[in-house]
């Protein structure tokens, strides 16, 4: 199961950190990140690369033994997940479309790495689980 998750997080992170290193014009105006000035698009890119590392954390993670490091990372993904959304809803840009389907991917997101945090033990005892 935390493999699952680590993948599916790899995933999302290399989506993300693709549209934002290469396309990052798309991703300023998809989620309303600023005008497309050059800071917007140096804090899009540097997102980007952030969230391109954590994907390929998450990749190497999840193919790798349970290890004393697996927990932090786990734990990492939860926290960016659940940050994200309490960020979100104190700025006052309106809510598009692209809003709600982030917020739902994270509020997935939060609920199946909180799983794995809380069943911790359960869940790498064997490795099966893992």
């Amino acid at each position: 199961m935390i493999r699952y998750a680590l993948i599916a997080a790899g995933i999302m992170s290399l989506a993300f950190g693709t549209m934002f290193v290469f396309f990052v014009d798309f991703g300023i105006q998809s989620f309303q990140l600023g005008s497309g000035d050059i800071t917007s698009r140096l804090l899009g890119r540097v997102l980007g690369v952030s969230q391109l590392a954590f994907a390929l954390m998450n990749f190497t993670a999840a193919r790798g033994p349970v290890s004393p490091a697996l927990k932090p990372l786990v734990a990492g993904n939860f926290f960016l997940h659940l940050i994200g959304p309490v960020v979100d809803l104190m700025e006052t840009f309106p809510r598009t479309g692209t809003y709600w389907a982030t917020a739902f991917l994270d509020a997935v997101f939060i609920v199946w790495f909180g799983y794995c945090l809380l069943h911790w033990k359960r869940l790498t005892s064997s490795n099966a689980g893992a």
